[in-house]
């Protein structure tokens, strides 16, 4: 026992496995469920002469877990502490990585001046660059104000001085995404470019200015040209782009090398959906009506489900109404905000078991892979051993491999529990099985328990109960007496033979088939007539057969 608690008439005690039992004593139900003639000892001297008392036990039904017990003094109420099912579930899903920047800059590297997708258009000398305007205002200042000013067409053409062509690639890759560095940009520019963009800083540079090591900076201007480090940085703060011009400062350049001095990590780009309304060019209708204005750019990018509906020539690209989604007003908010922000805390915070497991679905619709491990996360942290085998079933349709996992063995953990309850009965004849073999793998000894009969049983076939029956129907007198009084050298031959090919059998496999099961079909093992008490040779056996 590993906990106990005491009443005037009974007792409660729970065991190391988890098991809880109700005791109450034998002398104080003798009255009630026992007859007047017969006694009953309910206590006692053992043979070490310890006292003992009889305790009438019964097993506690559904307490499988159980960790501390207790009662009042009449044994009416109790109460029992079980440990949490999910204790020792180590299959837990976790959630992939984020993709986000990464979409963001394959909607840049893929923008292309006769897609569907880009509304402005920004050129720089010769060279043009399709872009997107939500994408700019969110990340500069100076775009935003001008979209805000001067918001004419659908598209529109910014142009740029031809030395700042370079500064515009590098801060239209720290627009879309902050993981691409700016500088990888301006060393894949051509060496022509940077010389142009040299020649341009070194006219416009100011010569009135001297200071102390004047010359020497003079001759490192000469020899390596303008700094291209602080010609971004001035290009970041025109643009109104604060968190590179800060990344900038841990940049040096030096003899014509571009150096990392200090590496500065900045927040993660975000966006949303309210904010610039303005440049919404999109519009979404869930199931109940609501509509939510949107932006086709960040849409695209996020999900292949809309690049290949709006960035193709499919009608609902060229449409002016509103986009159906069949799904609810709820469950379209959570894709939006996933979309925009990369994070749901709807998901995250939410406690309704069958809300998650609809957003799921929906995502699982969409391939929205990240949100839907973000579900699965969720659900396994509110298992119980009510919903168990309905969310196993429910994995195993939508194909949520994590949470499938989890379920297996949240329930092979708490098989009995569940079996008590009747759970199980919920799961389809695939599921079981797919439960079973999860089960045995869990639990190495079920490779040990063999149900009988199975190939290498002991063959029973000469017991048969037919040919009993004929062989002891003729001599019963016979019987009778060798029933009465069995000789002790008289052995079957049928049990000599049986011993000879059954002497392969191992103790281990006798230990651990089941008494029962190897009566083949008989109700109990007393049911089955024993062939010890036939006296006749194999020939007078075959010869009664003919």
């Amino acid at each position: 026992m590993s906990d106990i608690a005491l009443s005037k008439n009974g007792m409660m005690f729970v065991t190391p496995d988890g098991e809880g039992f109700s005791g109450m004593w034998a002398g104080e139900q003798k009255k009630y469920g026992e007859k007047k003639d017969v006694s009953v000892e309910v206590c006692g001297h053992s043979d070490s002469g310890t006292t003992y008392e009889r305790i009438r036990l019964e097993k506690l039904p559904f307490v499988h877990r159980a960790v501390g017990i207790t009662m009042d003094s009449k044994g009416r109420n109790f109460g029992v502490l079980q440990a949490d099912p999910r204790t020792s579930l180590f299959e837990v899903p976790s959630i992939s990585a984020s993709t986000f920047s990464q979409h963001f800059q394959n909607l840049l590297e893929e923008a292309d001046e006769t897609d569907n997708i880009h509304d402005v258009t920004l050129q720089a000398g010769n060279h043009t660059f399709p872009a997107h305007k939500y994408i700019l205002s969110m990340r500069s200042d100076f775009f935003r104000k001008l979209f805000v000013t001067d918001h004419r067409g659908d598209e529109e053409e910014l142009d740029k001085e031809d030395s700042e062509q370079e500064k515009l690639i590098s801060s239209l890759q720290v627009l879309g995404l902050r993981d691409r560095s700016a500088l990888e940009v301006y060393r894949s520019l051509s060496p022509s470019t940077k010389e142009d963009n040299n020649k341009a800083k070194n006219k416009g540079s100011k010569a009135g200015k001297k200071a102390k090591g004047g010359k020497g900076d003079k001759a490192a201007a000469n020899e390596g040209g303008a700094n291209p480090v602080k010609s971004l940085q001035a290009v970041a703060k025109k643009l109104g782009l604060g968190s590179l011009s800060a990344r900038l400062d841990g940049v040096k350049y030096e003899n014509g090398k571009i150096s990392v001095m200090q590496k500065k990590s900045s927040s993660k780009p975000k966006f949303y959906q309210k904010k610039c309304s303005y440049l919404c060019d999109v519009t979404l209708k869930s199931e109940d009506g609501k509509e939510f204005p949107c932006h086709k750019s960040v849409l695209c990018a996020r999900l292949e489900y809309f690049s290949s509906m709006l960035g193709s020539s499919w009608m609902e690209a060229t449409s002016c109404s509103a986009l159906e989604m069949p799904t609810s007003s709820e469950i379209l908010q959570v894709i939006l905000e996933y979309i925009y922000t990369d994070e749901s805390p709807t998901i995250k915070e939410c406690q309704n078991v069958e809300f998650v497991c609809n957003v799921l679905v929906v995502a699982d619709q969409l391939l929205i892979t990240r949100l839907k491990e973000m579900c699965e996360v969720v659900i396994t942290e509110n298992l119980t051993l009510k919903n168990a085998a309905e969310l196993l079933e429910f994995a195993t349709m939508y194909n949520a491999e994590q949470l499938k996992l989890s379920c297996l063995q949240f329930i092979s953990l708490n098989m009995a529990a569940l079996l008590e309850s009747k759970a199980l009965d919920v799961l389809s004849d695939e599921v079981l099985v797919e439960l079973s073999a999860a089960y045995r793998r869990l639990i190495p000894a079920m490779q040990k328990r063999i149900i009988t009969p199975y190939p290498d049983a002991p063959d029973l076939s000469l017991y048969e109960e037919e040919d009993l029956d004929s062989a002891f129907g003729t001599k019963p007198d016979t019987e009778l007496d060798h029933m009465q009084s069995p000789p002790p050298a008289v052995v079957s031959p049928f049990l000599g033979k049986s011993a000879k090919a059954n002497s392969t059998e191992s103790l281990q496999e006798l230990l651990t088939s089941d008494s029962e099961g190897s009566c083949m079909g008989a109700g109990s093992p007393r049911d089955m007539q024993s062939p010890v008490f036939d006296t006749r040779t194999e020939e007078e056996r075959l010869s009664l057969r003919g």
